[in-house]
C-alpha cells in the first residue's frame, strides 16, 4: 500500500455525501442522513472508501420494500489511539439465515464492496481492528469499524513504496 491508499476523514466523509446526492436525486426523499463527526478527526488519515460501501448497502438493500422514514447516522469519534465509524440504518436488516449470533458473516455472504473493506482493512492494519455487522430483521443494520491512528497523520515509511 502506499500513501494514495489513504485519505483524510474529511475528504472520505465529502465523497460519502456526494454519493448520497446522487442516490437522493435517483431514488428521491426515501431516506435521511444524520453525520455525526469529531472535529477533531478531520486531518486524520484512513484508507479511502471505507465508508461509502456501506452507505450504499443501507441504501441498496436496507431500505428496499420499508415504508418507514428511513434514515442513516454516520458517526465518526476518537477513541485515544483509534478512530471509531459507526454506520447504522432502520432499514430491513439482514436476513436470519446470513446471521451467526446476530453477527452478520462477512466471509460468507458479503458481496464484493464488504469484503474489499474488510481485505483492505486486514492488509494494512494486520488483525488491529474491529470490523463488524450486526443486524436484526426489521430494525436496521450496524457496522463497526475501529482502526488505529496513523501517528502524526502521516504514513510512516514502509507503507510509502
Amino acid at each position: 500500500m502506499n500513501k494514495d491508499d489513504f485519505i483524510n476523514i474529511e475528504d472520505e466523509i465529502e465523497n460519502v455525501f456526494n454519493y448520497i446526492t446522487i442516490q437522493k436525486i435517483r431514488y428521491g426523499d426515501i431516506f435521511d442522513v444524520r453525520f455525526n463527526i469529531d472535529k477533531n478527526l478531520k486531518y486524520e488519515k484512513i484508507l479511502k472508501f471505507i465508508l461509502q460501501p456501506i452507505v450504499e448497502n443501507c441504501i441498496l438493500h436496507g431500505f428496499e420494500e420499508n415504508e418507514n422514514q428511513n434514515f442513516i447516522d454516520i458517526i465518526a469519534c476518537d477513541k485515544d489511539e483509534f478512530i471509531y465509524f459507526e454506520i447504522l440504518d432502520n432499514g430491513v436488516g439482514i436476513t436470519e439465515d446470513k446471521l451467526k449470533d446476530g453477527s452478520f458473516d462477512i466471509d460468507k455472504f458479503a458481496g464484493i464492496g464488504v469484503k474489499n473493506i474488510k481485505e483492505r482493512l486486514n492488509i494494512y492494519y494486520e488483525g488491529i481492528y474491529t470490523f463488524e455487522i450486526i443486524s436484526s430483521k426489521e430494525k436496521g443494520t450496524r457496522t463497526k469499524i475501529l482502526i488505529p491512528k496513523i501517528a502524526g497523520g502521516i504514513l510512516n515509511e514502509s507503507t510509502n513504496s
